[in-house]
């Protein structure tokens, strides 16, 4: 990679970008106790992370596995090739990001954030040689200040000149990496709020899903139960009705029977009362019956009625929360195209 802004392509490709050679990662794999192996793990085998890609046919993670992983908008040296066997690079692409921003949590920040503190090395790097430099120029124009014979003044002439031009080097080096840190906080701004909308779409959406949830569960099942178990009441109730009917029916039948009967006075007397009592009962229990049953409906009404105002709540929120989504849509479209817009004029190299 070059530079991540035209106007300053040629200047920073003079920064001296080098990367780092690493291993491979060893995977452990733990065992039970034995008498013979012990206890604890061992190495199983070695794996290279999920971005190295490999420079040449049939590479294998092995212990002696060599990985370079390559500084930002570094052009890699065509020896590291082979003399390493997978590379790593962590340039985020245009591509990339057009081709995941909708898959929820990518946290694209991270890689901007890596770049940021890679240059701020870089440019704090510079601005330590650029106090360097002038550390001597101060101490070799004061020995010229001072110098007794040629050819002194002109050693510390020569030591002047060295540093002066390495300072105007590293002055130029710092002004480029201050102008292209600008680009990566720019870069990150917008890439931060891209995960923040992302994280809130992700939030939204699963609100969404477990209003829908509720709402399911309050109106397709629960209210044709208790609809269900009104119709059953009713029901219940109309056939005690029949039956109280019939039972004082043939409570009447028995009265007049004991009526026209020719039996004593005593024992007609106490076979009536003795029927009336029974009337009276059934009555009272039916009473109550069906107050208990009217009871249950008024329950199970009210039930349903609280069950329709939690229906009425879930349908506003899952209102609410479609239309949170669609703006959260909104959002995240704008975002990409001011990533897009910026990546076209300031990272050309990473479409």
């Amino acid at each position: 990679m070059q530079l991540l802004s035209n106007n300053y392509r040629n200047n920073l490709s003079k920064i001296n970008f080098k990367g780092v050679t690493q291993g491979p990662i060893p995977v452990m794999r733990f065992v039970s106790y034995s008498t013979t192996l012990g206890g604890g793990g061992c190495l199983d085998h070695y794996e290279v992370p999920p971005n190295a890609t490999p420079n040449y046919p049939g590479a294998y993670p092995n212990k002696d596995t060599k990985i370079y992983r390559a500084d930002p908008f570094e052009i890699i040296p065509e020896e590291i090739y082979k003399t390493h066997d997978y590379t790593i690079r962590d340039d985020l692409r245009l591509s990339q990001i057009k081709k995941d921003y909708r898959d929820g949590d990518k946290y694209f920040s991270k890689n901007a954030e890596n770049e940021k503190g890679f240059l701020t090395y870089k440019r704090d790097e510079a601005v330590n040689k650029i106090n360097e430099h002038n550390y001597y120029l101060d101490r070799y124009n004061k020995r010229l200040k001072y110098a007794q014979n040629e050819i002194a003044k002109e050693k510390y002439q020569k030591k002047i000149n060295m540093h002066s031009e390495n300072l105007k080097q590293e002055t130029n080096q710092k002004n480029i990496l201050n102008q292209t840190l600008e680009n990566a906080n720019a870069r990150y701004k917008l890439l931060k709020e891209m995960d923040d909308c992302n994280w809130e779409f992700s939030n939204a959406k699963s609100c969404l899903a477990s209003f829908k949830h509720l709402f399911h569960c309050n109106y397709s099942e629960r209210n044709p139960y208790e609809d269900a178990s009104i119709k059953n009441t009713f029901n219940e109730g109309h056939k005690i009705k029949q039956d109280y009917k019939m039972s004082m029916k043939n409570s009447d039948k028995r009265l007049n029977q004991i009526v026209s009967k020719n039996l004593p006075f005593e024992e007609k007397q106490k076979a009536l009362l003795q029927e009336l009592e029974y009337k009276k009962n059934l009555h009272q229990t039916y009473i109550e019956t069906r107050r208990k049953l009217a009871d249950s409906v008024k329950q199970t009404i009210k039930y349903i009625n609280y069950g329709n105002s939690e229906v009425a709540e879930y349908k506003n929120k899952i209102k609410i929360m479609e239309d949170k989504i669609t703006q959260i849509i909104k959002e995240r479209e704008s975002i990409m195209a001011k990533i897009e817009k910026l990546y076209k004029s300031k990272y050309s190299n990473w479409l």
